[in-house]
This record gives C-alpha cells, sequence and structure tokens, in this order.
C-alpha cells in the first residue's frame, strides 16, 4: 500500500508569486478560471496589510509517474515555454491568481463589481490610454510594484 504524507511549509507570498511568473506553479487544467470581484480582492489586499491570515494554499507536487494531469498558468501569468509545473495549486486559485494581478502585473487589474459589472475605469500612464482598475500594494509586501488607487 502506497502511503502519502502531507506536508505544512510555510512560504513567502513574493516566493509564491514568483513561482507563478516562472511557470513553476501552475494550475491543473480542471480547475475552474479565475471568478473574484473586486470586493473579494480588496478585502484580500486589506486583510494582507493588516497582518490577517489569508487562509492556505494547497499544492500538489507535479510529475507523477502515473497520474498527469494538463497545466495552464494562473490568469494574468505568461505561458512557460518548455516548462512543466513543479507544483500545482489545487487550493487558494482565487487569492493567488487576485494577488498575481494586482501585485505583480505592471497594468490594471480586469475585474468586476458584486453585480457583475466589469471595472472598467478610463486610465492613463505615461501616454497610454487604458482601462481596469489599480489596487494599492499592502504595506511590508516586497517586490511588487506600487499601484495607485483610481
Amino acid at each position: 500500500m502506497n502511503i502519502t504524507t502531507f506536508r505544512v511549509e510555510k512560504e513567502s507570498l513574493d516566493g509564491m508569486l514568483g513561482e507563478a511568473a516562472d511557470g513553476s506553479t501552475q494550475l491543473p487544467n480542471f480547475q475552474r478560471g479565475w471568478v473574484w470581484d473586486d470586493d473579494h480582492v480588496r478585502s484580500l489586499l486589506a486583510s494582507i496589510s493588516l497582518g490577517y491570515p489569508i487562509g492556505t494554499v494547497m499544492m500538489l507536487r507535479a510529475g507523477g509517474e502515473t497520474v498527469r494531469f494538463k497545466q495552464r498558468p494562473l490568469e494574468g501569468a505568461p505561458t512557460p515555454k518548455n516548462r512543466e509545473a513543479d507544483r500545482l495549486i489545487l487550493d487558494g486559485q482565487q487569492r493567488l491568481t487576485s494577488l498575481f494581478q494586482s501585485l505583480r502585473l505592471d497594468r490594471p487589474v480586469l475585474t468586476r463589481d458584486q453585480r457583475g459589472r466589469t471595472m472598467d475605469f478610463p486610465i492613463i500612464r505615461e501616454g497610454v490610454h487604458t482601462r481596469g482598475r489599480f489596487y494599492l500594494r499592502p504595506a511590508g509586501v516586497g517586490r511588487c510594484p506600487v499601484r495607485q488607487r483610481q
């Protein structure tokens, strides 16, 4: 009988977002898409800035010999070329995708309000017109570009 072991590992947020950026952490293709609205994203960022726990993330080591899942990057993350993920996100995808998009991407987050309407604010940045929403970076979160609230 093959016994599976579970471990709890404390990791930095910056490290997990970096792994999503380089493709070493991805999603199994059976996961639903990113669906969080603006209220969820703002609440998550507020919890981090206040030092509150934001829940756990469950990962599966990829590359099993008998079962392999098709993989895809987090929404907004670059598609890795010729790279298999080391880990797959089983739980926590909405939180990690929200954090990746709001803290790692150098562009507005395209999200929705509670009624499902697109948060579509006109933004002019460095002479370029775009639409979406920028979020403020919580204090203490390193290596993430500072965002300005609209």
